[in-house]
């Protein structure tokens, strides 16, 4: 998200401290996150606030669950 300096490979917290998220509780996709407004969207690769983003999108995005 580059307006807030978060992207691949930065961590949840740094996220989390740039924007408001939450998690995407039972994605198909794995561990899932959103901003509050859903204007953002993306993956993790684990739990916790050490968790990096390895994917990010933004508006409506055609995903198969």
């Amino acid at each position: 998200v580059p307006a807030t300096g978060a992207g691949i490979g930065s961590t949840r917290k740094q996220v989390a401290d740039a924007l408001a998220i939450s998690d995407v509780p039972d994605s198909s996709l794995g561990r899932e996150f959103t901003t509050d407004g859903g204007d953002f969207s993306g993956l993790l690769d684990g739990a916790g606030d050490a968790a990096r983003v390895t994917a990010l999108w933004s508006g409506q995005a055609c995903i198969f669950r």
